[in-house]
């Protein structure tokens, strides 16, 4: 996977998205097609990096507006304490490990991506941000088992998932439970838990039951599909992780626009 240096990327972007003029979109589609398409570096949150292919819907609001879902960071950035610890499940390129990682209270961050071709992506994306980002090539489920991972497609993989789709692409992949990573293997269990695996939420939350009732995390992010009213069309997640003293409820969107799956927080009742 090529990388364009800062340098370069920061010329190309400024040109991109710079004036208008006839040809522009034809010139800027040869160009990039002409070389392969090499990610392009551009700065992030501040003092952070990030690579993207702006072919890509999530990666091209990151390239364009510079941040993708802000409102999902600060709303986990609200809860954070120092030393603390964050679990992203479904990373993708890094959009919430990265700013993780630039976040001085922040130990640590455990990002999981199963698929290859973003994980293979998010791996540059920590290595470009310091030495405290650790990546996970699995899935997390409720079981220990090899399923087969829906790839994305081009315009938007952050649609890969575990739940069936329509597209051709699968990848074989591993999948664990959070409760096999913390009480079998040792891994430090979250402080702080990111959900976002297209469908798969309440699977991974099932996964994690020992966890959630002995070192249950402090908050939880996760999404689900929603009415267009922003009310689940399925309470399961809600109603389970109440179980385990959580609160939830939706965060807003800057724009209170409401898409068919929305962010949700879980907060542990005091």
């Amino acid at each position: 996977m090529r990388v364009q240096p800062p340098s370069i990327s920061r010329l190309l972007r400024a040109y991109h998205l710079g004036p208008d003029h006839p040809m522009k979109i034809r010139l800027w589609t040869l160009l990039r097609r002409a070389t392969g398409y090499p990610r392009l570096t551009i700065p992030y949150a501040g003092s952070g990096w990030i690579s993207l292919d702006e072919r890509d819907y999530l990666q091209r609001e990151i390239y364009v507006h510079g941040a993708y879902e802000p409102e999902v960071w600060k709303a986990l950035a609200a809860q954070l304490e120092p030393s603390d610890l964050l679990w992203d499940v479904g990373a993708h390129v890094g959009a919430v490990s990265v700013r993780a990682l630039l976040d001085p209270r922040v130990r640590a961050c455990h990002a999981f991506e199963p698929d290859p071709v973003q994980a293979e992506a998010l791996a540059i994306n920590l290595a470009l941000n310091g030495n405290h980002g650790i990546l996970h090539r699995i899935a997390l489920s409720d079981r220990s088992e090899t399923r087969m991972l829906y790839h994305g497609p081009r315009t938007n993989i952050g649609l890969s998932s575990l739940a069936e789709s329509t597209t051709d692409s699968v990848f074989s992949v591993p999948c664990r439970s959070g409760d096999e990573l913390v009480f079998d293997d040792g891994m430090s269990a979250p402080d702080l838990l990111k959900i976002d695996v297209e469908g798969w939420e309440l699977r991974v939350l099932q996964g994690m039951e020992r966890m959630l009732r002995e070192r249950p995390p402090r908050a939880i992010v996760f999404e689900w599909a929603v009415d267009e009213a922003g009310i689940p069309h399925d309470n399961a997640p809600v109603t389970y992780l109440g179980g385990f003293g959580y609160q939830v409820q939706r965060i807003i969107r800057p724009d209170q626009h409401i898409e068919a799956r929305e962010n949700f927080i879980a907060l542990r009742r005091a």
